[in-house]
């Protein structure tokens, strides 16, 4: 009886064993897919990549826990905006395919020029020289797909990207005269529209001085922070506020008018 009893103990601590070997097996492969489909999906993406892209070379594989997939990211060392990524199922089947998307659309050469333009724009504001009571914000460029052009938050002077020339050399200067957007957030006692003036013109001179353009700027002045970390919730902000209309004389005129007036906008975009 005695030997019964550890026999019955024993198998339910292996049944026990086995119960949270599969449970921990089943979490791992929940979250970083399994062996056995990733060397299928590893496979299918060298295959293809020889067949289709000899130039390419697969960079790296992973596992897409959202939906189950495996993916293998592709670049070519002689592009600058060649990368893209090929997604197989845990068959190893191919069911996406991001060159024509990320590569021929020009979405690649779009990214890359906003981060140039980025960086460029972060070299001159946000550096302590500079003296903002920054918060938080950055430049881009505004470049958008053809599909984008008239929607509500496309401004006008958007370059498209369906226009881009994949791995083409551009001046990221000459592009910021064109399309280039300036969003900045801004940290001060008392906000107010001559406040605000005055910081806008300052941004627009350390850019000039910089040799960096720009043709809109948002600034949104806040109140700073107490110590317990909060602050009032009002603040004045303008958006899209032109370069050119950016000099001093009647400036907070413009200032209070554009408030005024992208006010009215969003109450017509709510109704």
């Amino acid at each position: 009886m005695k030997r019964l009893r550890e026999n019955w103990v024993w198998i339910l601590g292996l049944a026990l064993a086995v119960v949270v070997l599969v449970v921990v097996l089943v979490f791992i492969f929940a979250f970083f897919g399994n062996p056995v489909s990733h060397l299928l999906a590893s496979r299918t993406a060298r295959q293809y990549q020889k067949a289709h892209y000899p130039t390419y070379t697969v960079e790296s594989t992973g596992y897409n826990f959202k939906n189950g997939n495996y993916y293998a990211h592709l670049t070519d060392p002689g592009q600058v905006d060649g990368d893209f990524s090929l997604e197989m199922s845990p068959g190893g089947k191919l069911v996406l395919n991001t060159y024509e998307d990320r590569v021929l659309s020009g979405e690649n050469t779009s990214r890359r020029l906003s981060m140039e333009y980025r960086d460029l724009c972060r070299q001159v504001l946000e550096t302590e020289q500079a003296g903002l009571p920054l918060d938080f914000g950055f430049g881009d460029l505004e470049i958008w797909n053809q599909q984008a052009l008239g929607n509500h938050d496309c401004p006008d002077y958007a370059l498209v990207t369906e226009d881009l020339v994949p791995n083409g050399t551009y001046d990221v200067r000459e592009l910021g005269a064109q399309a280039g957007h300036l969003i900045y957030y801004l940290q001060v006692e008392s906000p107010s529209v001559e406040e605000l003036s005055h910081w806008l013109l300052e941004i627009r001179r350390l850019m000039d001085e910089a040799g960096v353009p720009f043709v809109s700027i948002d600034v949104d002045l806040r109140y700073l922070r107490s110590e317990d970390g909060t602050r009032p919730s009002t603040d004045i902000r303008v958006n899209n506020f032109p370069y050119g209309e950016i000099y001093a004389d009647g400036l907070a005129e413009r200032v209070t008018a554009a408030i005024s007036a992208q006010g009215n906008d969003y109450n017509k975009i709510g109704k």
